[in-house]
């Protein structure tokens, strides 16, 4: 999964941190943090720092990753990267298919909504579609079948398929999961 995961950032021009020779400050300070994978762009706005673990992370671990991330970002200059850190943890889920709304995936939902020191993205490397995992990224390419405009296009093709209950629940800024289930079910 780990070089599954590498080809993905290298496929979309991500450079490895430790990899590539570079002068710039960022990369110099990136070099000696405590994280291994280091993904950055190449104008150094962006970067992903990804964590493999071999079962679910634990609180302790995730606090631990947050306070190591706002640390690095003391130290990083006022250009978009101090904006645009994220964090990739690649992980078993042990999430069931049709179980998407279990303890475990509320959990790692509301720990992936919280975006202020970076944006967090939990990836299950059990899954035997493990592409469609990577696909979550934000930088990875969507090949939309629809013609649409903008983020009004989106939402008037979304409006077409989703029942209206279901859609003013999902646009909602504060969600309640059990009622989203209990609509879509509904739906079924």
């Amino acid at each position: 999964m780990k070089q599954k995961i590498e080809d993905f950032f290298y496929l979309y021009d991500f450079k490895k941190i430790g990899t590539f020779e570079s002068d710039s400050y960022v990369n110099k300070l990136l070099i000696k943090t405590e994280f291994q994978d280091i993904f950055i762009n190449q104008d150094e706005s962006e970067a992903y720092i990804v964590i493999f673990n071999d079962h679910i992370f634990k609180e302790e671990e995730l606090k631990m990753f947050e306070s190591k991330i706002i640390g690095l970002i003391g130290y990083l200059p006022n250009t978009p990267i101090r904006y645009n850190i994220n964090l990739v943890l690649a992980c078993p889920l042990k999430i069931k298919e049709g179980d998407r709304l279990s303890e475990t995936s509320n959990a790692i939902i509301r720990y992936e909504r919280i975006k202020y020191y970076c944006r967090r993205f939990f990836l299950d490397i059990e899954n035997s579609s493990f592409e469609d995992e990577l696909i979550m990224l934000p930088f990875s390419s969507i090949q939309l079948d629809i013609d649409v405009k903008g983020y009004n296009g989106i939402l008037r093709e979304i409006q077409k398929i989703v029942p209206e209950n279901l859609y003013e629940e999902l646009m909602k800024d504060q969600t309640d999961f059990s009622r989203i289930k209990n609509l879509a079910s509904i739906q079924q």
